[in-house]
C-alpha cells in the first residue's frame, strides 16, 4: 500500500482499528453488527505491513471526518454552510 487514495473505506478502517489498539478496538467492536464485524476483522487479516505515513494520513482523514461530524451536529446545516462561506 502507497497511498490512501488507493485503499478502500474498509481498508482505512481496518487500519485505523488496528492503530487504535486492542482496547478502544474492543470497544468500536461492541456497536458494530456481526457482518461488519466479519468484514473488518477479515479485512485487518489482510492489512499486511502498513507504512507510517499512511497510517498518519488515515488518521488525519478520521479526524477531519470526525471533527466535521461534531460541527453538523453542534450547528446543523446552516453552521456548516456559514463555515465554508468564511
Amino acid at each position: 500500500m502507497t497511498t490512501t487514495t488507493e485503499l478502500s473505506g474498509i481498508q482505512k478502517a481496518a487500519i485505523l482499528v488496528v492503530t487504535l489498539g486492542a482496547d478502544a478496538s474492543s470497544d468500536l467492536f461492541k456497536r458494530l453488527s456481526d457482518a461488519e464485524i466479519e468484514e473488518l476483522t477479515t479485512e485487518i487479516s489482510r492489512l499486511g505491513e502498513v507504512s507510517s505515513n499512511v497510517t498518519k494520513t488515515v488518521l488525519e482523514e478520521f479526524s477531519s471526518l470526525a471533527n466535521t461530524r461534531s460541527y453538523i451536529l453542534r450547528g446543523g446545516l446552516n453552521y456548516v454552510r456559514e463555515v465554508l462561506k468564511k
